[in-house]
């Protein structure tokens, strides 16, 4: 039979770090769509969240989580 592959070699702290960060990164941007969705549902995803003016049509384009203007 052909040899055990050898096991992985454990992560360094450098690769625990970035995947640690992409996971934060993962969490916020979640977050920030679950916050859209809610402010669309409310009907406040137009409006800027502080001023309560519109929200420029280019900028929700260009960052559609956008909450201010």
């Amino acid at each position: 039979p052909p040899p055990h592959p050898a096991p992985p070699a454990p992560y360094t702290n450098a690769e625990s770090s970035a995947a640690s960060d992409v996971y934060k990164r993962q969490e916020h941007d979640l977050a920030a769509v679950e916050t859209a969705l809610q402010r669309l549902s409310d009907g406040t995803y137009w409006a800027d969240e502080v001023t309560g003016e519109p929200i420029p049509e280019h900028v929700l384009t260009a960052d559609p989580t956008a909450r201010r203007a």
